[in-house]
């Protein structure tokens, strides 16, 4: 199967799932969105699940020296967001999501609990 450039491509962490489908749904509604995100307090990229056109995501995947990461130690999340800013410096529409209606497992602080994003 190809993609085509201008499909979304949903992205979603293996051990994560959704509550429900709020978040297709708001791709779906969106057709002129060229990427779906949520960021932290921090305004870093949440990378465990976001949506995106095929042709950046490729341009971002492509694009990712790992050598200097793991030299630099520099981490996923660091460098979607910095490229999240150049394409909206682009042109390109980011549509920012407060609530992805996401469940995760996470071992946190010594026990293993839901988190909801």
């Amino acid at each position: 199967m190809e993609i085509d450039d201008s499909d979304i491509v949903i992205k979603l962490t293996g051990r994560y799932y959704f509550k429900n489908d709020h978040f297709l749904q708001l791709v779906k509604a969106n057709p002129d969105v060229d990427a779906f995100i949520r960021c932290n307090k921090n305004n870093v990229v949440f990378c465990g699940c976001y949506a995106m056109r095929w042709k950046y995501l490729k341009e971002f995947l492509y694009g990712i020296d790992l050598f200097m990461m793991e030299k630099k130690l520099i981490g996923i999340e660091s460098l979607m967001t910095l490229f999240v800013i150049t394409l909206q410096q682009r042109g390109a529409k980011v549509r920012y999501i407060d609530d992805i209606q996401l469940v995760s497992n996470i071992f946190g602080e010594g026990k293993t609990e839901l988190t909801y994003w």
